[in-house]
């Protein structure tokens, strides 16, 4: 994807909760770039934007196994929240 699509996926399937600001959006491509979490693709069937050439990203399998391992990290991260909450109940 470029980068406003992925901009607009974000806030799609976040049903309007996470919106990400063009500018933050770029300043994260370029440090995920520099740390081999995403690279350039070749572009897709996107037709450029009134002149520009759109640069297309893709997530690298280095990119695949942090975002794995975040997604774990989060998980861990509900359940002892979880498991906070509900002893917490118990205690009242």
């Amino acid at each position: 994807m470029h980068g406003y699509g992925i901009m607009k996926a974000v806030e799609e399937s976040s049903g309007g909760r996470v919106t990400i600001e063009l500018g933050s959006l770029y300043r994260m491509i370029a440090r995920m770039m520099s740390t081999g979490l995403i690279t350039e693709a070749e572009n897709g069937a996107d037709a450029p934007h009134a002149g520009k050439t759109r640069r297309n990203y893709r997530i690298t399998s280095l990119g695949l196994d942090v975002a794995r391992a975040e997604a774990r990290r989060l998980q861990d991260a509900l359940r002892v929240a979880g498991d906070l909450l509900t002893d917490g109940e118990a205690g009242t």
